[in-house]
Formats: C-alpha cells, structure tokens, sequence
C-alpha cells in the first residue's frame, strides 16, 4: 500500500518514450506519465483504492501490469 509515491520496476528492456498509466476500478486513466526506470510516480492525488498500474510501449503495447492499492 501506498499513500505518497511508488516506483515501477520492469524486468527487461523498455523502450524509450514508454509510459505509466493508473487505472481505476472503471478503467478510466487517472494518472500518466513517462516510464523513467527506477524513478517515483506521484500517488498523493489518488483516492483511496485499488488501481491497475501499466507500462505501455509508446505503440501501446502493455509490457507490464500490477496493482496499486492506494490508503
């Protein structure tokens, strides 16, 4: 669980310009921003929930998913 920030870690290669998108439990994108390994996504404007966390290729190819829980 979160309540500030979170980071994103994928195994393998991502290429540049991908992107981290938060979903909620609609499928609506409630957070995007460019895929910098290693480096922290701000959560503090999420409320409170379960989230679906992606990184997309820049073709929108999804190279990974998770989920978020958010306090």
């Amino acid at each position: 669980p979160t309540s500030g920030e979170f980071r994103v870690r994928v195994d393998g290669d991502v290429p540049r310009h991908s992107t981290v998108e938060c979903l909620d439990a609609m499928g609506r994108i409630v957070l995007q921003q460019a895929y910098v390994e290693g480096s922290p996504v701000q959560s503090r404007d999420l409320a409170p929930g379960v989230y679906v966390v992606r990184v997309n290729e820049p073709s929108g190819l999804t190279l990974a998913q998770g989920r978020l829980v958010v306090q």
